[in-house]
């Protein structure tokens, strides 16, 4: 992500590292309802008919707004939540903060990401901060067994009738299958969800 720095309404530019820090270390001037925040959608991350991948996305605006509140230590998302209401091309967006509210604990941004000449997301996160905290213990999970790389399945670029598939950011993301689910490849399921 690049970021561009952008007009407000006060005729100040911003960018993520501008901002007065208050004495919680927060950015003060990117807190404030109806800031304006240019940014760059990278072209790397576009899927099929030139769209931003959702989660390409969200991660920005989640960086966003976490830049918004942080201070050190820094806040974890506590809470996310997004709606996509359009398309989201690759290139110049604006990302406008609707709603912050920032406490000593929980902090809320709400952010608009205007693309295209309309509002593509809408999303709101809330981070908590949680130094001088016990972490979180989550007794009894057991996690999975995930198989070395090496014994992984490979999933080349190809259809099954061995056409390219168009996955624009395939030259970073490898996507291996464990070997115990493959059945579904040759019409087989597990059948164990």
């Amino acid at each position: 992500m690049t970021w561009i720095s952008s007009e407000s309404t006060s005729g100040r530019t911003y960018s993520p590292a501008s901002g007065v820090r208050d004495s919680t270390g927060v950015k003060s001037d990117l807190n404030r309802n109806g800031l304006d925040q240019g940014i760059e959608l990278d072209d790397a991350f576009a899927i099929a008919e030139g769209t931003c991948n959702g989660g390409y996305v969200l991660h920005v605006l989640h960086d966003t707004a976490k830049a918004m509140v942080s201070g050190d230590p820094g806040p974890s998302a506590l809470a996310v939540t997004a709606h996509f209401l359009a398309p989201t091309p690759p290139g110049s967006a604006l990302v406008r903060n609707v709603v912050a509210a920032r406490g000593r604990t929980l902090s809320r941004i709400a952010l608009e990401l205007h693309a295209a000449d309309r509002v593509s997301v809408r999303a709101e996160f809330t981070f908590v901060r949680t130094a001088g905290r016990q972490a979180t213990a989550w007794p009894g999970l057991v996690f999975p067994r995930i198989p070395e790389p090496e014994r992984c399945v490979y999933i080349p670029n190809l259809r099954h009738d061995g056409s390219s598939w168009p996955l624009m950011y395939r030259d970073r993301v490898a996507v291996l299958l464990d070997p115990e689910t493959t059945g579904f490849l040759e019409g087989r399921p597990s059948g164990r969800g």
